[in-house]
C-alpha cells in the first residue's frame, strides 16, 4: 500500500508502474487529488486527454516515494488543469529524512495552474533539472505568473 492509500485521495498509483491517468475529473477529496508514490514511467495527462484537479484538501497532484529509496522517476504529467487546491496544485516532493530524492526524472509540460492555497507549482527536489531541480519543467503556466518554487519552474 502506498504512503496516501486509504486517507481520502482520489487517485492513487504505487508501484503500478507505467500507467496512464488521462481525461478525469478529480474533485473534492480528503487529501491528494491524483497521488504517484514510488511511480515508474506513468503517464498523467496527455495532449487533449489532460486531467482536471480541483478543490482538494491536499496537493492536486504529488510525486513522491513509496518508502525509502523508491522514488517516482521516469513520469509525464502533461496538459492537466489543476486549481483551487488546499495546498500546491503540483507537487513534487524533496529529499526525505534519509537523503533520498522522492521525485526525480520526471517532465512536467504544458499544465495550468491557478488559485491553490500554497504554490501553485513546487519542486522540493535538487539536481540538474529546470532550475536546480531534479525534474524538467516545460511550458507550465501558474496564475498568477511565477506563483512557484522555484520561481522558474513555471511561467
Amino acid at each position: 500500500a502506498g504512503l496516501g492509500a486509504g486517507v481520502g485521495d482520489g487517485i492513487d498509483l504505487s508501484g503500478a508502474n507505467a500507467v496512464t491517468v488521462y481525461g478525469n475529473k478529480v474533485t473534492g477529496n480528503l487529501d491528494w487529488g491524483i497521488a504517484l508514490f514510488g511511480e515508474t514511467g506513468s503517464k498523467i495527462g496527455a495532449d487533449g486527454k489532460g486531467n482536471t484537479v480541483t478543490g482538494n484538501i491536499n496537493d492536486g497532484i504529488y510525486l513522491g516515494e513509496n518508502g525509502e529509496n523508491d522514488p517516482s522517476t521516469g513520469n509525464s504529467i502533461a496538459y492537466n488543469k489543476s486549481s483551487n487546491n488546499g495546498d500546491d496544485g503540483i507537487l513534487a516532493a524533496g529529499v526525505d529524512g534519509a537523503g533520498y530524492q522522492q521525485a526525480m526524472g520526471n517532465t512536467f509540460s504544458h499544465n495550468t495552474m491557478s488559485t491553490n492555497d500554497h504554490f501553485d507549482a513546487e519542486d522540493l527536489s535538487t539536481g540538474s533539472g529546470t532550475a536546480g531541480t531534479a525534474n524538467t519543467w516545460t511550458k507550465d503556466t501558474c496564475a498568477p505568473a511565477h506563483d512557484a518554487n522555484p520561481g522558474a519552474i513555471c511561467s
